[in-house]
Protein backbone atom coordinates (compact mmCIF):
# COMPACT_ATOMS: atom_id res chain seq x y z
CA UNK A 1 0.00 0.00 0.00
CA UNK A 2 2.92 2.36 0.62
CA UNK A 3 4.03 1.98 -3.01
CA UNK A 4 0.52 2.90 -4.14
CA UNK A 5 0.50 5.93 -1.83
CA UNK A 6 3.83 7.06 -3.27
CA UNK A 7 2.50 6.82 -6.85
CA UNK A 8 -0.47 8.94 -5.83
CA UNK A 9 1.82 11.53 -4.21
CA UNK A 10 4.02 11.70 -7.31
CA UNK A 11 1.01 12.19 -9.58
CA UNK A 12 -0.62 14.77 -7.28
CA UNK A 13 2.58 16.82 -7.20
CA UNK A 14 1.97 17.65 -10.86
CA UNK A 15 -1.71 18.50 -10.40
CA UNK A 16 -2.02 22.21 -9.69
CA UNK A 17 -5.66 21.88 -8.61
CA UNK A 18 -4.74 19.47 -5.82
CA UNK A 19 -3.36 21.49 -2.90
CA UNK A 20 -3.27 18.88 -0.13
CA UNK A 21 -3.92 15.19 0.45
CA UNK A 22 -4.28 13.88 3.99
CA UNK A 23 -4.17 10.17 4.82
CA UNK A 24 -6.61 9.11 7.56
CA UNK A 25 -8.04 5.81 8.75
CA UNK A 26 -6.12 2.65 9.51
CA UNK A 27 -3.09 3.69 7.46
CA UNK A 28 -2.55 6.63 9.83
CA UNK A 29 -3.80 5.54 13.23
CA UNK A 30 -1.99 3.82 16.12
CA UNK A 31 -4.90 1.87 17.60
CA UNK A 32 -5.94 -1.02 15.33
CA UNK A 33 -3.49 0.00 12.58
CA UNK A 34 -3.71 -1.16 8.98
CA UNK A 35 -3.69 -4.84 8.12
CA UNK A 36 -3.29 -6.49 4.70
CA UNK A 37 -6.95 -5.80 3.81
CA UNK A 38 -6.96 -2.12 4.85
CA UNK A 39 -8.05 0.69 2.54
CA UNK A 40 -6.12 3.85 1.78
CA UNK A 41 -8.38 6.73 2.85
CA UNK A 42 -7.47 10.04 1.23
CA UNK A 43 -8.90 13.46 2.06
CA UNK A 44 -8.20 15.46 -1.10
CA UNK A 45 -8.40 19.27 -0.92
CA UNK A 46 -8.75 20.73 -4.40
CA UNK A 47 -9.47 23.98 -6.21
CA UNK A 48 -11.54 22.36 -8.96
CA UNK A 49 -13.40 19.12 -8.23
CA UNK A 50 -14.80 18.84 -11.74
CA UNK A 51 -11.38 17.74 -13.00
CA UNK A 52 -11.68 14.53 -10.98
CA UNK A 53 -15.40 13.85 -10.61
CA UNK A 54 -16.39 13.90 -14.26
CA UNK A 55 -14.23 10.98 -15.38
CA UNK A 56 -12.00 8.33 -13.83
CA UNK A 57 -9.05 8.06 -16.25
CA UNK A 58 -6.82 9.88 -13.75
CA UNK A 59 -7.05 6.90 -11.40
CA UNK A 60 -5.14 4.77 -13.90
CA UNK A 61 -2.02 6.78 -13.02
CA UNK A 62 -1.86 4.83 -9.77
CA UNK A 63 -2.00 1.28 -11.15
CA UNK A 64 -4.27 -1.15 -12.99
CA UNK A 65 -7.78 0.05 -12.16
CA UNK A 66 -10.31 -2.74 -11.71
CA UNK A 67 -13.31 -0.62 -10.77
CA UNK A 68 -14.39 2.81 -9.61
CA UNK A 69 -17.64 3.44 -7.77
CA UNK A 70 -18.85 7.07 -7.63
CA UNK A 71 -20.47 7.91 -4.31
CA UNK A 72 -22.31 11.19 -3.90
CA UNK A 73 -24.91 11.75 -1.22
CA UNK A 74 -26.62 14.94 -0.15
CA UNK A 75 -24.80 16.60 2.74
CA UNK A 76 -21.60 14.59 2.27
CA UNK A 77 -18.42 15.15 0.33
CA UNK A 78 -18.23 13.48 -3.11
CA UNK A 79 -16.19 10.30 -3.13
CA UNK A 80 -14.59 7.98 -5.64
CA UNK A 81 -14.10 4.45 -4.34
CA UNK A 82 -11.47 2.67 -6.44
CA UNK A 83 -10.12 -0.88 -6.45
CA UNK A 84 -6.81 -1.64 -8.12
CA UNK A 85 -5.18 -4.86 -9.22
CA UNK A 86 -4.81 -7.25 -6.33
CA UNK A 87 -7.77 -5.74 -4.49
CA UNK A 88 -6.04 -2.63 -3.16
CA UNK A 89 -8.80 -0.14 -2.36
CA UNK A 90 -8.46 3.63 -2.31
CA UNK A 91 -11.23 5.92 -1.07
CA UNK A 92 -10.85 9.47 -2.40
CA UNK A 93 -12.88 12.10 -0.53
CA UNK A 94 -12.99 15.51 -2.23
CA UNK A 95 -13.18 18.83 -0.39
CA UNK A 96 -12.74 22.46 -1.30
CA UNK A 97 -9.47 23.95 -0.04
CA UNK A 98 -11.57 26.39 2.00
CA UNK A 99 -12.59 23.48 4.25
CA UNK A 100 -8.97 22.88 5.17
CA UNK A 101 -8.47 26.60 5.76
CA UNK A 102 -11.43 26.58 8.18
CA UNK A 103 -9.84 23.81 10.23
CA UNK A 104 -6.54 25.66 10.32
CA UNK A 105 -8.19 28.89 11.43
CA UNK A 106 -10.30 27.11 14.06
CA UNK A 107 -7.26 25.32 15.43
CA UNK A 108 -9.25 22.13 15.94
CA UNK A 109 -9.51 18.80 14.17
CA UNK A 110 -12.65 17.07 13.00
CA UNK A 111 -13.16 13.63 14.53
CA UNK A 112 -11.97 11.75 11.44
CA UNK A 113 -8.47 13.20 11.96
CA UNK A 114 -8.27 12.64 15.72
CA UNK A 115 -7.31 8.96 15.46
CA UNK A 116 -4.32 9.88 13.33
CA UNK A 117 -3.41 11.55 10.05
CA UNK A 118 -0.44 12.51 7.95
CA UNK A 119 0.10 14.67 4.88
CA UNK A 120 0.75 12.92 1.60
CA UNK A 121 0.85 16.30 -0.18
CA UNK A 122 0.89 19.75 1.47
CA UNK A 123 1.68 22.32 -1.20
CA UNK A 124 0.64 25.39 0.76
CA UNK A 125 1.76 24.31 4.22
CA UNK A 126 -1.81 24.21 5.53
CA UNK A 127 -1.68 20.67 6.89
CA UNK A 128 1.49 21.54 8.79
CA UNK A 129 -0.50 24.23 10.62
CA UNK A 130 -3.11 21.79 11.92
CA UNK A 131 -2.91 20.62 15.54
CA UNK A 132 -1.52 17.12 16.06
CA UNK A 133 -3.98 14.26 16.44
CA UNK A 134 -4.95 13.11 19.91
CA UNK A 135 -5.13 9.49 18.66
CA UNK A 136 -8.35 9.09 20.63
CA UNK A 137 -11.85 10.43 20.14
CA UNK A 138 -13.26 12.95 22.61
CA UNK A 139 -15.73 11.58 25.14
CA UNK A 140 -19.22 11.20 23.71
CA UNK A 141 -22.21 12.74 25.43
CA UNK A 142 -25.00 10.47 26.66
CA UNK A 143 -28.16 10.53 24.55
CA UNK A 144 -30.71 13.09 25.64
CA UNK A 145 -33.91 11.62 27.05
CA UNK A 146 -35.90 12.45 23.91
CA UNK A 147 -33.24 10.86 21.68
CA UNK A 148 -33.28 7.73 23.80
CA UNK A 149 -37.08 7.58 23.68
CA UNK A 150 -37.06 8.02 19.89
CA UNK A 151 -34.65 5.10 19.45
CA UNK A 152 -36.81 2.93 21.72
CA UNK A 153 -39.78 3.74 19.49
CA UNK A 154 -37.74 3.05 16.37
CA UNK A 155 -36.63 -0.33 17.68
CA UNK A 156 -40.15 -1.52 18.36
CA UNK A 157 -41.42 -0.20 15.03
CA UNK A 158 -38.74 -2.13 13.13
CA UNK A 159 -39.22 -5.22 15.28
CA UNK A 160 -42.94 -5.25 14.49
CA UNK A 161 -42.34 -4.81 10.76
CA UNK A 162 -39.83 -7.66 10.86
CA UNK A 163 -42.40 -9.88 12.58
CA UNK A 164 -45.11 -9.01 10.06
CA UNK A 165 -42.91 -9.86 7.10
CA UNK A 166 -41.90 -13.19 8.68
CA UNK A 167 -45.60 -13.95 9.10
CA UNK A 168 -46.17 -13.11 5.42
CA UNK A 169 -43.23 -15.37 4.41
CA UNK A 170 -41.72 -12.40 2.58
CA UNK A 171 -38.27 -13.53 3.62
CA UNK A 172 -36.18 -11.23 1.42
CA UNK A 173 -38.03 -8.24 2.85
CA UNK A 174 -37.50 -9.73 6.32
CA UNK A 175 -33.75 -9.37 5.79
CA UNK A 176 -34.16 -5.70 4.92
CA UNK A 177 -36.20 -4.93 8.03
CA UNK A 178 -33.90 -7.05 10.17
CA UNK A 179 -30.82 -5.16 9.01
CA UNK A 180 -32.49 -1.86 9.93
CA UNK A 181 -33.33 -3.37 13.31
CA UNK A 182 -29.69 -4.36 13.79
CA UNK A 183 -28.54 -0.82 12.97
CA UNK A 184 -30.89 0.47 15.67
CA UNK A 185 -29.71 -2.20 18.10
CA UNK A 186 -26.14 -1.04 17.52
CA UNK A 187 -26.98 2.33 19.07
CA UNK A 188 -28.08 0.55 22.23
CA UNK A 189 -25.00 -1.71 22.23
CA UNK A 190 -22.70 1.32 22.02
CA UNK A 191 -24.68 3.40 24.52
CA UNK A 192 -24.68 0.52 26.97
CA UNK A 193 -20.91 0.02 26.67
CA UNK A 194 -20.31 3.70 27.40
CA UNK A 195 -22.95 3.88 30.13
CA UNK A 196 -21.25 1.01 31.94
CA UNK A 197 -17.62 2.02 31.31
CA UNK A 198 -17.74 5.81 31.12
CA UNK A 199 -18.64 8.04 28.20
CA UNK A 200 -15.04 8.19 27.05
CA UNK A 201 -15.15 4.41 26.42
CA UNK A 202 -14.24 3.94 22.76
CA UNK A 203 -17.00 2.21 20.77
CA UNK A 204 -15.58 3.09 17.36
CA UNK A 205 -18.21 3.34 14.61
CA UNK A 206 -20.49 1.04 12.59
CA UNK A 207 -19.80 -1.86 14.95
CA UNK A 208 -16.07 -1.97 14.23
CA UNK A 209 -13.96 -3.96 16.70
CA UNK A 210 -17.12 -4.73 18.67
CA UNK A 211 -15.60 -7.71 20.45
CA UNK A 212 -13.01 -5.36 21.95
CA UNK A 213 -15.45 -2.97 23.60
CA UNK A 214 -18.60 -4.92 24.51
CA UNK A 215 -19.14 -6.84 27.73
CA UNK A 216 -19.25 -10.62 28.04
CA UNK A 217 -23.05 -10.84 28.10
CA UNK A 218 -23.39 -8.85 24.88
CA UNK A 219 -20.65 -10.86 23.18
CA UNK A 220 -22.42 -14.09 24.06
CA UNK A 221 -25.70 -12.80 22.62
CA UNK A 222 -24.23 -11.64 19.29
CA UNK A 223 -23.92 -15.13 17.86
CA UNK A 224 -27.68 -15.68 17.90
CA UNK A 225 -28.82 -12.39 16.38
CA UNK A 226 -28.77 -13.33 12.68
CA UNK A 227 -31.14 -15.86 11.19
CA UNK A 228 -31.18 -18.08 8.13
CA UNK A 229 -33.45 -17.55 5.14
CA UNK A 230 -36.38 -19.41 6.64
CA UNK A 231 -39.25 -18.44 8.95
CA UNK A 232 -38.28 -20.64 11.90
CA UNK A 233 -34.78 -19.21 12.24
CA UNK A 234 -36.02 -15.70 11.42
CA UNK A 235 -38.35 -15.86 14.41
CA UNK A 236 -35.58 -17.21 16.61
CA UNK A 237 -33.20 -14.40 15.58
CA UNK A 238 -35.89 -11.75 16.09
CA UNK A 239 -36.60 -12.87 19.65
CA UNK A 240 -32.86 -13.07 20.38
CA UNK A 241 -32.51 -9.49 19.14
CA UNK A 242 -35.42 -8.33 21.28
CA UNK A 243 -34.01 -10.06 24.37
CA UNK A 244 -30.63 -8.37 24.01
CA UNK A 245 -32.25 -5.00 23.30
CA UNK A 246 -34.46 -5.23 26.41
CA UNK A 247 -31.46 -5.92 28.63
CA UNK A 248 -29.42 -3.08 27.14
CA UNK A 249 -32.19 -0.48 26.99
CA UNK A 250 -33.32 -1.04 30.56
CA UNK A 251 -29.77 -0.79 31.93
CA UNK A 252 -29.10 2.37 29.92
CA UNK A 253 -32.31 3.96 31.20
CA UNK A 254 -31.39 3.01 34.77
CA UNK A 255 -27.89 4.47 34.47
CA UNK A 256 -29.14 7.72 32.94
CA UNK A 257 -32.18 8.09 35.17
CA UNK A 258 -34.60 7.92 32.23
CA UNK A 259 -38.05 6.35 32.20
CA UNK A 260 -38.20 3.26 30.01
CA UNK A 261 -41.44 2.91 28.02
CA UNK A 262 -42.73 -0.36 29.45
CA UNK A 263 -46.20 0.18 27.99
CA UNK A 264 -44.84 0.39 24.45
CA UNK A 265 -42.79 -2.76 25.01
CA UNK A 266 -45.84 -4.63 26.30
CA UNK A 267 -48.05 -3.53 23.40
CA UNK A 268 -45.65 -4.20 20.54
CA UNK A 269 -43.95 -7.16 22.20
CA UNK A 270 -47.34 -8.71 22.87
CA UNK A 271 -48.43 -8.28 19.25
CA UNK A 272 -45.19 -9.84 18.02
CA UNK A 273 -45.79 -12.86 20.26
CA UNK A 274 -49.35 -13.14 18.89
CA UNK A 275 -48.05 -13.15 15.31
CA UNK A 276 -45.55 -15.84 16.25
CA UNK A 277 -48.19 -17.97 17.99
CA UNK A 278 -50.61 -17.86 15.05
CA UNK A 279 -47.79 -18.56 12.60
CA UNK A 280 -47.11 -22.02 13.95
CA UNK A 281 -43.76 -22.24 12.13
CA UNK A 282 -41.82 -22.53 15.34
Amino acid sequence: MMALAQRIATWAAGQDAIRAIIVVGSQARRDHPADRWADLDLMMFVNDMTLYLGETAWLSNFGTLWLCLPFEQAGEEPQRLAVFEGGQKVDCHFFAVSELVKMVEAGTLEDVYQRGYYALIDKDGLVARLPPPSYVLPAQNPPASDEFALMVTRFWYEALQTAKTIRRRDLWVVKGWDMGLKHTLLWFIAWHARAMNGWNHDTWHAGRFMLDWTDAETKQALDGLFGHFDPVDSWRALFATITLYQHLAREIALRLGYTYDVELEQRIGGLIRELYAEDGSG
